[in-house]
């Protein structure tokens, strides 16, 4: 018997085996870690983010990039407050408060009066990233 070998029908057989392979490895896969910088005036914070968009920790607990990126920013924001305790740069105010109330920011409220962020630095500033 001889059959006829249908080259559509192995064609999209081999695509599904490509993506199904593809996707398997993106959800089984290794978590690549990448180190971002985030950089201001002479400040470089440097942070991670990974493949996956999160860190297996242990059972039902994550790091997620977002967290790490927030994290990031309240370490900017603290060395900026840090530099205007010591230099009373009067532009430094507008910029701190500008990351703090940024919208991709995470933080509990937004705060309107700089010397209220001062005054509860170690609570709003926290760098301590949550485990969810």
């Amino acid at each position: 018997m001889n059959r006829k070998i249908n080259t559509k029908k192995i064609l999209v057989i081999l695509i599904l085996v490509v993506l199904l392979t593809a996707v398997g490895f993106r959800i089984w896969g290794p978590n690549y870690e990448q180190i971002k910088h985030l950089k201001y005036r002479n400040y470089d914070i440097e942070y991670s983010q990974y493949s996956k968009g999160k860190l297996y920790l242990y059972p039902h607990h994550y790091l997620y990039n977002r967290d790490l990126l927030d994290e990031a920013y309240m370490k900017l924001a603290n060395k900026l407050l840090d530099e205007y305790l010591i230099t009373k740069d009067t532009t430094l105010p507008n910029e701190i408060m500008k990351i703090y109330n940024h919208d991709s920011l995470e933080t509990g409220y937004k705060i309107t009066n700089f010397d209220s962020l001062i005054i509860n630095r170690k609570t709003l500033l926290d760098t301590v990233t949550l485990v969810d």
